[in-house]
């Protein structure tokens, strides 16, 4: 929950909102800022931000956003979209902040190998701070002649970058599920998936936690 302020002025004392992470406050702040600006006339601001914080209080996010597949026991998969740099680290951040206590295990499907190759240093920035990262195939949304072995090479660049005592590059779907339902299990407390990617890598979440 959070307290919204305008100019110095409380117009809510508390704002509940079931989402992760600082960039989802963010986006309610704005949804309330307009609403409070534009709402219907014959009402205060307060009483429009008032709505628009009882709306987002109910609201429970959308598919592939820290989407919470399921839970085997302690152990929990969440999937999400993310495929630019930025958007890993805000879910990293997000998703570290609210399981604090449990241990985390990143799946992390490269979407396109432009835009790996581009972003390349970011990516590996924001991976580093995982404790385990498993990293699929580059994803390609449309049929391209770039040979497997290029794309391989990138994604194996990109494990060494980050660091091979962390990061491992599994390109096969049955053994990365089968790796990563095998790390899962290893804790004996809470542990986290947190599938990250824009392509097949919601199966891949629904296969992992089968597998647990």
């Amino acid at each position: 929950s959070f307290k919204v302020e305008r100019r110095g002025e409380v117009i809510l004392e508390q704002c509940r909102l079931p989402l992760l992470g600082r960039h989802n406050v963010l986006n309610a702040l704005g949804a309330i800022a307009l609403a409070a600006a534009v709402g219907p006339g014959g009402r205060s601001d307060r009483e429009c931000a008032e709505e628009a914080a009882q709306v987002l209080a109910s609201f429970r996010g959308v598919e592939r956003r820290c989407q919470v597949l399921g839970r085997k026991g302690s152990r929990v998969v969440v999937s999400d979209y993310a495929h630019h740099p930025t958007e890993v680290q805000a879910t990293l951040e997000a998703v570290s902040e609210h399981y604090a206590e449990a241990d985390l295990v990143v799946v992390f499907e490269p979407h396109t190998l432009s835009r790996l190759a581009y972003f390349f240093k970011e990516f590996a920035e924001a991976l580093q701070q995982c404790p385990r990262v498993f990293l699929t195939k580059v994803h390609e949304p449309v049929k391209t002649y770039i040979s497997a072995k290029v794309k391989n090479a990138i994604a194996e660049d990109l494990e060494g970058e980050i660091g091979r005592d962390t990061a491992t590059y599994i390109p096969g779907d049955e053994d990365l599920i089968a790796e990563v339902a095998r790390a899962a299990q290893r804790g004996g407390g809470e542990t986290v998936v947190l599938v990250l990617g824009a392509g097949r890598s919601h199966a891949l979440a629904h296969g992992i936690l089968e597998a647990l």
